[in-house]
């Protein structure tokens, strides 16, 4: 569908439950990437482990949590 596109290309902006779903696929599929994460209104625990999936290179961005 989209032929060139990189792992690092994809952003996620996500509220409520689509800030679960997001950090849920991080933890059940280890060859999603995303590039830039923005959570408005997270039910994501304060405790989720970000550092790790930067250091993994499986969030290779920046991480805002407001």
């Amino acid at each position: 569908m989209y032929p060139n596109l990189r792992d690092t290309d994809v952003d996620f902006i996500g509220h409520s439950n689509g800030t679960y779903i997001l950090a849920s696929a991080l933890q059940n599929y280890q060859v999603l990437k995303i590039r830039n994460v923005f959570f408005a209104g997270s039910v994501v625990p304060m405790h989720y482990r970000w550092d790790k999936l930067m250091r993994d290179d499986r969030v290779t961005g920046r991480v805002w949590n407001i």
